[in-house]
């Protein structure tokens, strides 16, 4: 019986503590944010009072921590710090417990250097003359400024500007350098149009100082090829790099800047490309990584390379010596140059002959535009692998006085040979099922040859907008539909017809000091030939021609014949006023002329009477 009572006596008791227990818990828990912790462990605490239920509780994950003085061990979760212990430098620097290095904390001017390092280094706020190699300091690596340039204060009183160039410098050196500070104070401002014009300056440093550059500060530097823009920029003003042809702009901002009030594309020949984020990035906007290759004996060249291949991207004006290469090496990978990028060697006058290399498959717009002393083009292979010549590429090239059309092009583009007065002939192959208007604009001289027997399809209507002659079925052919072919007797290129013996005078030097002379027939292989007409442009933009001298046999003047004579004041003309006027004159035979007079045998006739 004792035994019976023992045993409910026990499991009342039991209840009751399992009931006080669930009173007790009767609530949802809120853990505290702050850790708890001990040597060994850490957790989150109810914030319910009395509640003694905890969550996360877990062992400590220590990790090693430094800073400049200290080093020590600390839980990755909960931020628990045990044996933190001061560092031992060794003579080097370096903690000889946990391998910290010390890293002086440096400051500079443009005289001296110091250290900010507390207690760590007895260097401390020692202030030391720089040491220079190579114009840069050894110790600090602050850039000696250029000498000649000159500095101004800032209306502040506490900065500098680089305002010009001394007059006592005769040349400013290729790779100039502007100084950080210059009197003890930052230089803080690259003033307007300092370095303008400066075509040999190579390279430019921009210390990280500089917060604002103003217009037109690098303006026609030719030769730069690339300039870095540190993260102090925080105003660019227009026309900053106008005329700067071939520089890649490396800006350490990730982007364009709100005070940056830069027209990138002033013109298509002075847009440049940009590198965002240049301390992490080399890629410009436009997908290229850009360089010079300085490898070889000849002029650097600049190269771009995207998707495994490279062209030759648009040239500083530093280049005499042109010495294309089919392949380029790049951080050692090879790869093929493929193509001559738009604007190149724009405005290159330098260039006298170049070699498009064999792996070369396209030429961009206006690539050789303006190179006025370009004279020799020679196509790698025979320019089999020249697929695409683009707009103007050798537009105004007026040194050029034949030029082949690679086999394999199929199109010849607008304007892409516009302006070359010195080519004579060119040779339309089989192969060109189109050509752009304005092709062969202004190209005074011009005969052209073409294998075909007529105008294609695809030729657009202004294709021959100078109406130069043609000769059509050229391999097996020598003459115009007209019954003209083309001969050159001395210096005056003639069409002559054997049928009729008369001759077409198509383009002339024979100029007697500011006299053109135009005799009434020409000698050609023992046969007199009558000159009855003056063709389209033949005397186009001699612009020292005061007076031409013409006979009655002259019937017609084509097109342009003596535009852009801007002297001409007299035109002799050995008939009568009603012969002028009889003779045939088509549209803009005389623009531009100056204010001439026709002197006819009986009488003369004002310039704006012939109208």
């Amino acid at each position: 019986m004792k035994k019976k009572i023992f045993v409910i006596f026990a499991i009342i008791i039991l209840l009751c503590t399992m009931c006080v227990s669930l009173v007790a818990c009767k609530h949802n828990h809120e853990w505290k944010s702050e850790w708890e912790t001990d040597e060994n462990y850490h957790w989150h605490e109810c914030t319910k009072k009395n509640c003694k239920e905890n969550d996360s509780f877990d062992e400590h994950t220590f990790v090693s921590k430094t800073d400049e003085k200290d080093h020590w061990s600390e839980c990755v979760a909960c931020g628990y710090v045990k044996n933190k212990n001061a560092h031992k430098f060794n003579s080097d620097l370096v903690c000889t417990e946990c391998n910290f290095k010390h890293e002086h904390i440096i400051k500079y001017d443009d005289v001296n250097h110091w250290y900010l390092c507390g207690d760590i280094c007895d260097k401390s706020h020692s202030s030391v003359v720089h040491s220079y190699a190579n114009n840069e300091c050894i110790i600090c690596a602050f850039k000696k400024g250029t000498e000649g340039l000159v500095y101004s204060l800032n209306r502040d009183g506490n900065s500098y500007a680089v305002s010009g160039i001394s007059s006592d410098v005769e040349s400013i050196e290729k790779n100039v350098v502007i100084s950080e500070y210059y009197k003890g104070k930052p230089v803080t401002v690259i003033e307007e149009s300092v370095f303008a014009g400066m075509k040999n300056i190579l390279s430019i440093f921009v210390p990280k100082t500089i917060t604002t550059i103003k217009k037109g500060a690098f303006s026609g530097c030719e030769g730069l090829a690339e300039i870095t823009i540190p993260l102090s920029v925080t105003t660019i003003e227009e026309r900053v790099f106008e005329g700067c042809y071939g520089i890649t702009i490396n800006a350490e901002t990730k982007s364009k800047p709100a005070g940056w009030i830069i027209d990138w594309e002033i013109n298509q020949f002075s847009k440049f490309p940009i590198v965002w984020d240049s301390k992490n990035n080399n890629v410009a906007e436009d997908g290229y990584i850009y360089f010079v290759d300085r490898r070889e004996k000849h002029d650097p060249i600049k190269y771009g390379i995207k998707n495994g291949e490279a062209i030759i991207a648009k040239q500083p004006r530093i280049v005499k010596d042109i010495n294309l290469n089919t392949q380029v090496a790049y951080e050692g990978q090879i790869y093929k140059v493929t193509a001559i990028e738009d604007y190149a060697f724009y405005y290159y006058e330098d260039i006298t002959g170049i070699d498009i290399v064999s792996t070369i498959t396209t030429i961009g717009d206006y690539a050789f535009a303006k190179c006025s002393n370009l004279f020799d083009i020679v196509w790698g292979l025979n320019g089999l692998s020249i697929k695409e010549i683009g707009v103007g590429a050798f537009e105004d090239c007026v040194s050029l006085t034949e030029f082949e059309i690679p086999k394999n092009l199929t199109t010849i583009s607008a304007y892409m040979l516009g302006g070359c007065s010195g080519i004579r002939y060119i040779t339309i192959p089989s192969t060109i099922t189109r050509i752009e208007d304005y092709a062969f604009s202004g190209c005074s001289k011009l005969i052209i040859k073409c294998e075909m027997s007529q105008q294609l399809e695809g030729w657009g209507n202004k294709w021959n907008d100078s109406n130069r002659p043609v000769i059509w079925n050229c391999n097996g052919n020598d003459t115009t539909e007209d019954g003209y072919k083309f001969v050159e007797v001395g210096v005056t290129l003639l069409g002559i017809n054997e049928e009729l013996l008369e001759a077409i005078l198509i383009e002339t030097e024979f100029v007697n000091g500011s006299v053109a002379n135009i005799n009434a027939t020409i000698n050609y292989n023992q046969n007199i030939y009558n000159i009855v007409a003056i063709a389209d442009n033949a005397l186009a933009n001699k612009s020292n021609i005061t007076e031409i001298k013409l006979t009655t046999n002259i019937r017609s003047i084509g097109a342009g014949a003596f535009a852009n004579c801007v002297l001409l004041n007299k035109i002799t003309f050995d008939g009568t006023m009603e012969q002028w006027k009889a003779i045939q004159k088509d549209e803009n035979w005389d623009y531009n002329t100056g204010t001439y007079v026709v002197q006819c045998n009986d009488g003369s006739i004002g310039k704006f009477e012939n109208k």
